[in-house]
């Protein structure tokens, strides 16, 4: 069941057509759809001996997941216990569908590299580096995100962890016999690549 935000009627002039429950069951393939103002009395209807929430600790961040709530989760039973250890292993497989779709997101990313790479000369910017695999992406395989802040370092900056971010943001000019090394990968429909290359900016 997916129980999608029940929108004002005025959304509408922002974010085009409103779908409706139908719409959202067709598009997203689920068995019954119902706005989330009805979530309360939909689940009561199951009768559901228990409710299984999403919580627990991210091992990447040491942060914890929020948990769902609504109004008029208090009238039933709740188990914050069981779900997360489930997902966690469930993540680990993949089924050939999601292999397909990783597959492709590092095909187009590592075409994008190349890109950069045949475009690179000394006198560019990082971040116009960082335009043409964002450019490559989006325009040739429709990866509009990105898995993370691109990391363009060049020269000396490729020694910082993480460099890219906003107190670093890809602005330095690549000179004459820089090393760069960039770390970039696109995403498509959550499904991320993670790719770093290195190479001399004058080939």
């Amino acid at each position: 069941i997916l129980f999608p935000p029940k929108l004002p009627d005025a959304y509408a002039i922002w974010m085009g057509k409103l779908l409706s429950e139908e719409e959202f069951r067709f598009r997203y393939g689920v068995d019954e759809v119902h706005f989330s103002d009805k979530i309360a009395d939909v689940l009561k209807s199951k009768d559901p001996s228990a409710l299984l929430t999403l919580y627990g600790k991210n091992t990447d961040s040491d942060k914890y997941s929020q948990e769902a709530v609504f109004e008029g989760i208090g009238t039933f039973k709740v188990n914050n216990a069981v779900l997360h250890p489930e997902i966690t292993e469930c993540r680990v497989f993949k089924s050939d569908k999601e292999l397909a779709v990783l597959r492709y997101i590092n095909r187009i990313s590592s075409e994008a590299h190349k890109a950069v790479m045949k475009n690179m000369q000394p006198g560019m910017y990082e971040y116009q580096a960082e335009s043409v695999f964002k450019n490559h992406c989006q325009y040739m395989g429709g990866a509009r995100a990105q898995s993370y802040t691109c990391i363009c370092a060049s020269g000396d900056n490729a020694s910082v962890l993480h460099y890219g971010h906003a107190g670093a943001p890809n602005s330095k000019q690549i000179n004459d016999g820089d090393m760069c090394l960039f770390d970039m990968g696109g995403e498509y429909y959550c499904y991320a690549s993670d790719i770093t290359c290195s190479f001399p900016c004058n080939g």
